[in-house]
């Protein structure tokens, strides 16, 4: 059996992500079914043709599946509902510690308070806790808060162990007891605070944003459209710290020791510390810890004289990373580093050996006489063609193995990523190196800062080149193109059955030129079948479950979520994660709640935040519109379908309208005198309670989203819980 850990580890992983993202009993007794019915067939087998060895690997991924099934459930049912039952929507007291870094978002911060007792009672868990912007705690403070938390839905929050959330609430009342809880982390969030700082002082403001998210992570100073260009290009993954980083700074460090002629030993220890610094500093990101795992593992076997196995370390590194929390593949970036990864280490080398077999790039001249000038010339263009080459080669490798990971997760495809790699890789590179070397010099005496603020202008540049590609890049037609549909889904598999089969039977030139042709087939045959059958007009969906209720306007590839009450109401209405207008017309607190998980699941073109308090309109600095009472205006939804808001006495009014259709959305306690008489005349009315004066309407339908409606008027249809009403605009 060939790289048994390799095979053990990621079979583990896989099955953890399919079950964890499509959590259901029947599936996984589906899959362990599937894992014992191959072991028994594989044993068979065996019996049959002694001389086989095929069985040895199909009972590693059989008692993989069934390990990676069973690990879930345990954890599920012995660490995560027990909390949940425990302590979700009841009111609890709270101390513990602030164990992560704040996160802010307009007038509000999100902090993970690390429990150390729950009314009283020594419990160990983590929660997620959003309030105004204000108050005076700091990471590590020890504080004792009384709040009502709920079960989270949001995956990346499981995946760190975060399942409760909270947000402030009139009576709850945080407080910070003076003590500071001292660990490696808190040592490191010092560090990482003094590195931001040195990056701020030294850089201009797009400079120092870029530099905090390639060299710390840390995405909140960058602006809400190149966040979106980085997205929608593909190109995420830049700005996140992930293995490229901490390869590209461990590679630079192994040379200096090289250099340096340090032992073996002594350079595995020095590159150990430095790794597992680096990835304290980042906060021990999934995508860090892996590439750190796999680099120890590398640099200990040369420490050895022996090379470690690529896709063995890397199975290594799965099983690190999921056998104490099956839970983080809730963290996506983890998956796409892992799917890059895989796909580097299985193809990047036939990729690159192909294209210079094909360009006569791989022979080398065999009368090695002395080189002249000219000949030094054409060598070292050559080497540079091969470099380009190399790295063109990496990423295709990676984007062919992240591609379903992104149409699953993400729902669309970025074809100009590898183009546009070729010029933001090196410009990511050059950021990193050089907010290192500005951090390092300027962090170890007065003297050295002085030549560390000599890197700040070609950083500056570098950092505004990078984010005029990205933003640049992200306005060309097909940037980003939708990918939800089914046709998609059936071309990922029909092209993963191909490839398994040309692997398996060792496939020649005839066999990969049939199967890119049944690829490609298969793709435009979908694209075709979906594009004639699909609906293009507009509609508007209603949905009711939870505790509220969502209003989704949808025609072709525009969507705009105009009412989201509730999360989990959002979620199981539509697959959509991208939106031209997200309205939010609740409470702050709600706004905050339903704001702060939607931003880091979707798109969201343009946020409308209604905030009683807002005198004036108002656009911040992170793209989110605000709006108060008197405010008035129009938005064009799609090329079919607007809406007039018109607010009032504390309350938000939706006039939505189209050539063939209209619907007029009424809040709770309506007011109907502050609306023009044409809207009490719409073809249908939503009703979200009580109304004042309902004579008044002459609405061809009504429907309610509670029984409270049903009081003012009779004829009002109830839209009952978990059903969808959908009402033709075009």
């Amino acid at each position: 059996m060939k790289r048994p850990l390799g095979l053990i580890g990621l079979t583990y992983l896989f099955t953890l992500a399919v079950v964890f993202y499509c959590y259901s009993f029947v599936l996984a007794v589906c899959i362990c079914a599937a894992a014992v019915a191959a072991t028994l067939i594989a044993v068979i087998v065996r019996f049959i043709k002694r001389k086989s060895k095929a069985h040895l690997s199909v009972v590693a991924v059989s008692v993989s599946v069934l390990a990676a099934v069973l690990s879930i459930f345990l954890y599920q049912n012995n660490k995560v509902t027990p909390i949940i039952s425990s302590y979700a929507d009841k009111e609890i007291t709270v101390e513990g510690y602030i164990c992560e870094e704040l996160h802010f978002n307009k007038s509000f911060v999100t902090c993970v308070i690390q429990t150390e007792k729950i009314d009283g009672e020594s419990v160990s868990t983590k929660i997620s806790y959003t309030m105004h912007e204000g108050s005076d705690i700091y990471p590590f403070d020890e504080i004792k808060v009384t709040l009502i938390p709920k079960a989270s839905d949001y995956d990346y929050q499981k995946s760190k162990g975060v399942f409760l959330y909270a947000f402030e609430q009139d009576n709850d009342n945080l407080i910070a007891t003076g003590g500071k809880r001292n660990s490696v982390l808190s040592v490191a969030f010092s560090v990482r605070k003094q590195m931001k700082q040195v990056l701020e002082r030294s850089l201009d403001e797009n400079g120092a944003a870029l530099s905090e998210a390639v060299l710390l992570g840390d995405k909140q100073a960058l602006p809400a459209e190149v966040r979106q260009a980085f997205n929608e290009t593909g190109l995420s993954y830049l700005i996140v710290v992930s293995g490229m980083h901490l390869a590209l700074v461990t590679m630079l460090l192994r040379l200096l020791l090289r250099k340096l002629n340090a032992k073996p030993w002594i350079s595995f220890i020095i590159i150990a510390v430095f790794t597992l610094c680096f990835m304290a500093i980042t906060g021990f990101t999934p995508s860090v810890m892996r590439a750190g795992i796999m680099l120890l593992i590398v640099y200990f076997g040369k420490m050895l004289y022996r090379d470690a196995d690529g896709i063995n370390s890397l199975g290594i590194a799965a099983l690190a990373l999921t056998l104490f929390n099956p839970y983080s593949v809730g963290n996506i970036g983890m998956l796409l580093s892992f799917a890059a990864t895989f796909g580097i280490l299985l193809w990047a080398n036939p990729i690159n050996a192909y294209i210079l077999k094909v360009f006569h790039l791989n022979k080398n001249p065999r009368n090695k006489q002395k080189a002249g000038f000219k000949s030094k010339a054409a060598g070292t263009i050559k080497n540079l063609i091969k470099a380009v080459i190399a790295f063109f080669s990496t990423s295709v490798a990676a984007t062919l193995f992240v591609i379903p990971v992104v149409i699953l997760f993400f729902g669309r495809l970025t074809p100009l990523t590898v183009l546009l790699s070729l010029i933001a890789y090196p410009l990511t590179s050059a950021v990193l190196l050089l907010a290192m070397l500005l951090v390092m010099l300027s962090a170890i005496m007065p003297f050295f800062a002085f030549w560390g603020k000599l890197f700040a202008p070609p950083l500056n540049l570098f950092a505004d080149m990078l984010t005029a590609a990205v933003t640049g890049f992200s306005k060309l037609p097909f940037a980003s193109i939708p990918a939800n549909e089914a046709y998609y889904y059936i071309w990922i598999a029909v092209t993963a059955m191909l490839v398994v089969c040309g692997y398996i039977f060792h496939a020649r030139k005839i066999y990969i030129f049939s199967a890119i042709t049944i690829s490609v087939l298969t793709l435009t045959v979908g694209w075709a079948v979906t594009y004639l059958t699909s609906d293009t007009s507009a509609k508007l969906e209603i949905y009711r479950g939870g505790s509220g209720y969502s209003v989704l306007a949808e025609k072709e590839r525009n969507a705009s979520l105009l009412i989201c009450n509730d999360i989990k109401t959002y979620k199981d209405m539509t697959d959509n994660t991208r939106f031209d207008y997200l309205m939010l017309t609740g409470k702050n607190v709600r706004n905050q709640s339903i704001y702060s998980e939607l931003s880091e699941n979707c798109d969201i073109s343009k946020t409308i935040v209604y905030e009683k308090n807002y005198k004036t309109d108002n656009t911040s600095d992170d793209g989110i519109y605000s709006f108060g009472d008197g405010a008035e205006f129009s938005l064009a939804l799609n090329s079919d379908v607007s809406m007039r808001v018109i607010t009032a006495k504390g309350r938000v009014y939706q006039f939505i309208y189209s050539n063939s259709a209209s619907v007029l959305i009424l809040p709770d306690k309506a007011d109907l005198r502050v609306l023009p008489e044409e809207y009490l005349s719409a073809d249908c009315a939503l009703l979200a309670g009580e109304v004042k004066e309902p004579q008044f309407l002459k609405c061809g339908r009504y429907l309610a989203v509670n029984d409270k409606v049903l009081d003012s008027i009779n004829s009002a249809e109830l839209i009952m819980d978990e059903e969808s009403i959908t009402i033709k605009m075009s």
